[in-house]
């Protein structure tokens, strides 16, 4: 488990304010001072899950807008429904089945959260959920470390009664060669629902696989049906989270790509996914590369975490834990890399930038691009970094917020 000592009060004193000025993001709502204000919202492996508003003005400094432990003990994602004004929270607690749990949060008009609803989990360690289901109902796809992908029911928009509806028990199931992080088995890590909302891939960190899911939009009811699997390779490469991009242009049967950020050995690998005839998925592997732009992967040390596409579909993002290629007036600092999405998914790589401390396990980008808010699990801390929309360069720190705890998984509400 990961835990770290944490007050409230530590955290009060520490996030009203930036270190240098705040900044902007995705939801754009207009304060009386005339200005954007875009909510964060931060969970932490201390057991808090809190929401910032930061106004787009340079003289202004950020709010915290609530704090709550109303997501068990260990939070580990957070997936925000908009739509319903409701932030669903993974609950990670490992030690044993119906440890865990997920959690709905109700968003409040200010971007505040509190706490609304909650359901018991039969398996330890969900660390990912996605929702699906749309237009027909709506559901969510979770991923747990320990081997299994379950299904829960919201029982309805406002989810007012969580439930389990669905489980894949995937333990006993081959491995990947790595002794330490792979031999007892399968562990997905990521429910990745595709552009046409009808499958969901299913990165598998222990066994090296991709694992497909499908349910169909024409049944009467939702179910999730497990399909088949793809090798990534090279083996022992630890697949952790991917992210679709579609080519200017697309439209639904059109081939997409998926870019896939693998832990162990932090590759980064592209596929093409196709739709032949409108029926079924392809998924073939297409390119690796193993490296981070112009600097190598320190070996051993580095592990690739979060993987992003900027929202006009330019870039493509890749936080690394653990390879301290930066050393700032703060100490030594991890990266994110950039690179440039070209025809057919080919990258061509931009930039590599320090984050400004230690393990960026979670990052996420405004709505308007201007802006990377980076969760820094080891530092404690969340940072907020200017991006150039044109470039896609990351620049200067705008924003520094401490006395979290570890940080587990940072978003904007948009």
């Amino acid at each position: 488990m990961r835990f770290l000592l944490f007050s409230f009060a530590a955290l009060a004193a520490a996030l009203p304010y930036t270190t240098e000025d705040c900044y902007g993001e995705a939801t754009n709502e207009t304060t009386k001072y005339g200005a954007a204000h875009y909510n964060l919202y931060v969970a932490t492996y201390a057991g808090w899950v809190s929401s910032q508003r930061f106004p787009a003005m340079t003289t202004q400094g950020m709010n915290l807008t609530s704090n709550i432990t109303a997501c068990g003990v260990s939070p580990s994602w957070l997936a925000v429904d908009n739509d319903n004004s409701i932030i669903y929270c993974v609950d990670e607690n490992q030690p044993s089945a119906n440890s865990s749990s997920l959690n709905a949060l109700q968003k409040k008009y200010d971007g505040s959260i509190v706490a609304h609803s909650s359901v018991k989990l039969p398996f330890a360690a969900p660390v990912h959920a996605t929702p699906f289901g749309y237009p027909k109902t709506f559901h969510l796809a979770l991923a747990h470390y320990t081997g299994y992908v379950s299904v829960v029911t919201p029982g309805g928009p406002a989810a007012n009664n969580l439930s389990l509806y669905q489980s894949f028990n995937l333990t006993g199931g081959p491995h990947g060669p790595n002794p330490a992080r792979q031999a007892d088995g399968p562990h997905p890590h990521q429910t990745l629902l595709d552009p046409t909302g009808q499958y969901i891939i299913v990165p598998d960190l222990g066994a090296d696989l991709l694992r497909l899911f499908y349910w169909n939009k024409n049944a009467t009811t939702v179910k999730l049906q497990e399909l088949s699997t793809t090798p990534v390779f090279p083996a022992g490469g630890g697949p952790r989270h991917g992210r679709f991009w579609m080519p200017p242009g697309w439209k639904t049967g059109d081939d997409v790509y998926l870019f896939l950020a693998s832990e162990l050995s932090s590759a980064i690998t592209t596929f093409r996914i196709g739709y032949p005839h409108g029926v079924g998925l392809t998924i073939q592997q297409l390119s690796t590369i193993t490296d981070m732009g112009n600097t190598p992967i320190p070996s051993n040390t580095t592990y690739a975490s979060e993987i992003k596409t900027s929202h006009d579909g330019k870039f493509l993002l890749v936080s690394y834990r653990g390879d301290q290629s930066f050393n700032t007036t703060t100490g030594p600092s991890d990266s994110i890399a950039t690179w440039k999405i070209g025809a057919k998914g080919a990258l061509e790589f931009v930039q590599l930038a320090p984050v400004g401390g230690s393990y960026p396990r979670s990052f996420s980008i405004t709505g308007d691009d201007k802006y990377v808010a980076v969760g820094l699990q080891k530092s404690g801390k969340v940072v907020v970094l200017e991006r150039d929309t044109v470039t896609g360069k990351l620049g200067q720190q705008k924003a520094s917020m401490d006395g979290y705890g570890e940080v587990s998984c940072v978003t904007w509400d948009a």
